[in-house]
């Protein structure tokens, strides 16, 4: 393994802490709110999402590889989708989904895993191109695979904005937080880590993941000073969740690991 692909894996490893941090922090400090829970399993599935690619990277065997993009791919397809219910339920906790828009989320989202975990409707094959690891894809089944994705995070933003022009001017500051915190990144992770594979273009995948690192900053700013999400943070907590990470770091890259 080369030291570059190392660092990769590493780079990934330290993403996939971050927000698995965050979520669990989320979690633990707001879990009575639906929207809390919501953004947790969002970042969880982040964390996992940035795992799974780190393991992609690391192995080589074809057909753990094959088994490890696939659940890459299921993984990614939850991200979009747990966006838009926690956008549903910011700052209107007393909204409750119907039947017919559950329904409408879940049949294409159980649908589409079913097409990425069996066969080649998406999945073509793992190989390389350019001395990169390439996964080939069916453009004709990931097509549908991006309009999905592309549709919810559209959906969510469109829910945010509606919010926006009928709250009060007090929260107006906490949802440009979530909207500018998170549009950036899903810009950058969608072109980097979505459209570009289409092209078999795999060079700089790594780069979707990293933008997920800005959403954790921003968050971690709107926390300290708007209590964003509904939480408050004190110094002791800030304190010991930068020493956490710092072992975290530290952990990944001593050289008797």
């Amino acid at each position: 393994m080369t030291t570059f692909l190392s660092w990769k894996i590493f780079l990934l490893l330290i993403i996939a802490g971050i927000n698995a941090a965050m979520a669990f922090f989320i979690y633990l400090r707001g879990r009575e709110y639906k929207a809390n829970m919501w953004y947790a399993r969002f970042l969880s599935v982040i964390a996992l999402w940035s795992f799974l690619l780190s393991l992609f990277y690391y192995t080589e065997s074809d057909y753990p590889l094959l088994v490890i993009t696939r659940l890459c791919y299921l993984t990614a397809i939850f991200i979009s989708p747990f966006f838009f219910i926690f956008a549903y339920y910011f700052l209107s906790e007393e909204k409750k989904m119907e039947r017919k828009a559950k329904l409408a989320l879940a049949l294409p989202t159980f649908l589409l895993s079913g097409l990425v975990l069996f066969g080649n409707f998406i999945i073509d094959y793992v190989g390389y191109k350019d001395g990169v690891k390439t996964v080939f894809l069916n453009k004709y089944g990931y097509l549908p695979y991006i309009a999905y994705f592309s549709a919810f995070i559209l959906l969510a933003y469109r829910e945010l904005f509606k919010k926006y022009k009928n709250i009060a001017p007090f929260q107006k500051n906490k949802l440009l937080i979530i909207i500018f915190g998170t549009a950036l990144p899903f810009i950058g992770g969608m072109i980097f880590s979505l459209i570009f594979p289409l092209f078999t273009f795999f060079k700089f995948m790594l780069v979707g993941p990293m933008f997920s690192v800005i959403t954790a900053v921003v968050f971690i700013y709107a926390i300290i000073k708007y209590q964003i999400l509904e939480i408050k943070l004190v110094s002791a907590e800030i304190l010991t969740f930068a020493v956490w990470l710092i072992l975290l770091i530290k952990i990944i890259f001593s050289p008797d690991t």
